[in-house]
């Protein structure tokens, strides 16, 4: 299995002298936002003035109400370093650098099996009410609503058993290794 699709974004956070507790990264675990991908990243309480998909489009986005959520952990140190912006521009430093401390493969499994779905059906009712007739659209957020929909129905799946299999053994896949199955 290749370890193309996990980056353990922790160690290279560290690498970049950011940890949780600094003060970009002070989100709480108890205020997780529900949409988040499981991964060390997370954002909790955020402002709602939409910064974050503009500094990290590939890995934030904003629910229905404007709350950024990290929707796809990064996977190179290029998108880290957006999602760090993306912290930065956060005034209520909502964002949380340590979900490896509380997600376990038991949990990830649990999120895929319902959350998971939870996600895409409310992400799919609020794509559907973005292109609906008379819509006010708001191109931004149907255009990030469209690739969190493309990766829930994609790499998804890939990543978060990479992901469970770092946290059972601290470190990412090899190719000679087998993921976990749900």
């Amino acid at each position: 299995m290749s370890s193309e699709l996990f980056f353990d974004a922790s160690s290279a956070l560290a690498t970049m002298g950011r940890r949780h507790g600094d003060r970009h990264f002070q989100g709480k675990w108890s205020d997780k936002h529900w949409m988040n991908t499981p991964g060390p990243l997370y954002c909790g309480q955020t402002d709602n003035c939409g910064t974050g998909p503009l500094q990290a489009p590939n890995n934030v986005q904003v629910d229905k109400d404007g709350y950024e959520v990290i929707f796809r952990q990064p996977a190179n140190s290029y998108e880290l370093h957006q999602v760090v912006q993306a912290a930065w521009c956060d005034p209520l430093s909502g964002y949380g650098a340590d979900g490896n401390e509380h997600w376990s493969y038991e949990l990830v499994k649990s999120w895929w099996a319902m959350e998971r779905h939870e996600v895409e059906r409310t992400i799919t009712r609020e794509y559907e009410e973005q292109i609906a007739p008379h819509a006010m659209r708001d191109y931004n957020y149907l255009a990030g609503l469209t690739h969190w929909l493309d990766y829930l129905n994609g790499e998804i799946d890939r990543y978060l058993r990479s992901y469970a299999f770092f946290l059972d053994n601290r470190r990412g896949p090899t190719e000679v290794d087998a993921l976990p199955d749900w």
